[in-house]
Formats: C-alpha cells, sequence, structure tokens
C-alpha cells in the first residue's frame, strides 16, 4: 500500500524522455523507447544509441513478411484442398511461418498475420470458438488465384499445406 501511495504522489515528478533529432519512433516503439530511457534521462548519448536500436527493429519487424509469401502459402492451400471452406489463421500462420523459417527470415504472429490479409483484402475472418479462420468463398479464391499467377508466385516451390480432418464427436 505504501509503494501504491508513493507511485501516487510521484506520478506527475518524470516526464518522458525526448526522442532524439533523427529518428523517427511512433505508437509501440515510441512506448517502448519512453519506458526504457528514463532510468538514462541524464546520458543524451545513450539514450540516442537506444533509440536508434528500437528504430532499425522496427524496420527489421516491419519488413518480416511481405503479402508475397502469403499469397503463396494461400495459393497453395487453395490448390490442394479446392473443398475447404475456410482455414484458421493460426493454421496459415503456422504455415507462412515454415516458409519464412526456410529462408531464414523472422516468424510472426497471428495478430501481424492478420494485418497482412486486410492489406490484401481479405477481411472475412469470423471468430470461432478454435479461433479466427479466414472464409475462402468462390470469388476469394479466384481473386487470389490470379494475384498468384500475375506476381509469379509457384505452388511447386514451397509449403503446400493441407487442410486439417474434421473431428467428430
Amino acid at each position: 500500500m505504501q509503494l501504491q501511495q508513493f507511485r501516487f504522489e510521484h506520478y506527475d515528478g518524470f516526464s518522458a524522455p525526448k526522442v532524439p533529432n533523427g529518428v523517427k519512433l511512433s505508437g509501440r516503439p515510441l512506448d517502448l523507447y519512453r519506458a526504457v530511457a528514463l532510468p538514462f534521462d541524464q546520458d543524451e548519448e545513450l539514450r540516442k544509441i537506444l533509440a536508434v536500436l528500437i528504430e532499425k527493429q522496427s524496420e527489421i519487424q516491419a519488413s518480416a513478411l511481405s503479402p508475397a509469401s502469403v499469397l503463396h502459402v494461400l495459393y497453395s492451400y487453395i490448390h490442394k484442398n479446392p473443398d475447404a471452406a475456410a482455414i484458421g489463421l493460426s493454421v496459415l500462420t503456422a504455415a507462412v511461418n515454415m516458409e519464412l523459417a526456410e529462408r531464414g527470415e523472422l516468424s510472426v504472429n497471428e495478430r501481424k498475420m492478420s494485418n497482412i490479409l486486410t492489406a490484401l483484402s481479405l477481411t472475412n475472418r469470423p471468430r470461432t470458438n478454435t479461433g479466427y479462420v479466414l472464409l475462402l468463398d468462390r470469388s476469394t479464391r479466384n481473386r487470389y488465384t490470379q494475384s498468384c499467377a500475375i506476381t509469379g508466385q509457384d505452388i511447386r516451390s514451397g509449403n503446400a499445406i493441407s487442410a486439417p480432418r474434421p473431428t467428430h464427436r
């Protein structure tokens, strides 16, 4: 209780560390910088190094997954499973991560996968009791099959994933 009282009394005593000139941070990277740099408020050089490292890490994470990887895996899935009505977001994420791992790239989580799907206009993703699923209606299949053909994605060169077997209770 005393610690909480101390926090309330000294809440306004700290100002957020300023981001060094020439470094662009926003959103989560900015929050991370402010939290980590707070103890080093007096050491401008250390804060500059920290800001640059966080900025570079953000750039790496942003470029970790291109839509082409997702298109490739979806193309593969659609052609191996022509009757599948949907694919679980967790299954899709795992398949894309396998492909990224083969190329030595960073893996992604389901949230990042969701952002990529939204960028590809694949927004029909209802929540089920096992997580989110991407519905694969006929128009979606045709549109993204054409997108893959246009971008030169080859089903034979990557990880094709098969539809999970339905469980009966």
